[in-house]
């Protein structure tokens, strides 16, 4: 493979979360590549070269009982920053917070101080990876664009690494999807995919459904999960139902790239929403769904073989 990330540009790579997992640790010098190397302003990156990237990752450890306001300042006097800290709040959709405890933060707000810290930071690549199970919300989406766009103005290198071929899409000035091994860019992939354009295949992510006399259009990470039921197709987001013209076969092949599965032969789910796997019956399973209190949908056995495949466990 061979990535090259120009100051002023965003790059979006969408993968699975080891390949992210490891091409973080080729850029923090953690581990060392099989072949080939990481050049930075045509130098071979070393540690000290490596100290000019800055990362945001979903796991990081935030101290809890810090304010928002307290966390800003330190980042902003250890790195000697030009930009104010209201600004910054304001980028990251944190305006009003400063004097919230961070621990009285939701988990995307959080994340979000993360961004906010690698503004500060001031370096000349900055590195977002989000690889949760639950997709960010529109908001957040909306947030991150803003806060690249800021730093692509500064003229700053970014490479976001997500789960989601069309979150990469929005984030991205050029976008690619790691797969078997091989960088392809979105065009190529969509051809792979057996679609007629980058243009095309976002497009089709859509989910259309009526609401009344109107016909709303869902992205994939808002559906939990897809019901067929007495001949009609029935789509649930976050407590309410949808009805959808489109069968759930044709919905398994729209929505299959985006990370949904068919669990059973009536059910189609969201794995990027599923929280735990628990056996019910001796011949068959449930998912619990993460953020939907209650909901469960039905594994059958030999869904169960073939999801435990597909997730290497």
């Amino acid at each position: 493979m061979n990535l090259n990330v120009a100051p002023g540009q965003s790059v979006a790579i969408y993968s699975a979360y080891e390949t992210a997992e490891m091409l973080m640790g080729l850029l923090q010098g953690l581990n060392n590549a099989s072949g080939g190397e990481i050049r930075f302003d045509g130098q071979a990156a070393d540690k000290g070269i490596m100290e000019r990237f800055v990362f945001a990752l979903n796991e990081e450890k935030i101290n809890q009982r810090l304010k928002v306001s307290e966390y800003l300042k330190f980042w902003s006097r250890l790195s000697g920053s030009k930009i104010g800290i209201e600004q910054v709040a304001s980028l990251v959709g944190l305006t009003g917070r400063a004097d919230s405890l961070i621990a009285k933060l939701s988990a995307s707000e959080q994340i979000r101080l993360q961004w906010a810290r690698c503004i500060l930071q001031d370096r000349a690549l900055a590195v977002f990876i989000d690889q949760s199970k639950q997709i960010m919300d529109h908001e957040s989406l909306a947030v991150l664009q803003a806060a690249i766009a800021f730093l692509k103005q500064e003229n700053k290198a970014v490479l976001v690494m997500v789960a989601s071929a069309e979150q990469a899409a929005d984030l991205g000035d050029q976008t690619y999807r790691l797969f078997k091994g091989e960088l392809l860019a979105l065009q190529q992939d969509a051809d792979k995919a057996g679609f007629d354009s980058p243009r095309r295949m976002i497009e089709i992510s859509k989910v259309p459904v009526k609401l009344d006399d109107k016909i709303m259009l869902l992205n994939p990470f808002e559906i939990n999960y897809i019901e067929g039921r007495d001949g009609s197709t029935v789509v649930y987001v976050d407590g309410l139902s949808y009805s959808c013209a489109m069968t759930l076969n044709q919905l398994e092949t729209r929505l299959t790239p985006f990370g949904f599965f068919r669990s059973h032969r009536s059910y189609l789910v969201n794995l990027q929403q599923v929280r735990e796997i628990e056996a019910w019956t001796k011949d068959s399973y449930i998912l619990k769904l993460d953020g939907v209190q209650g909901i469960t949908v039905p594994l059958s056995k030999s869904k169960y073989l073939e999801l435990k495949e597909q997730l290497d466990i």
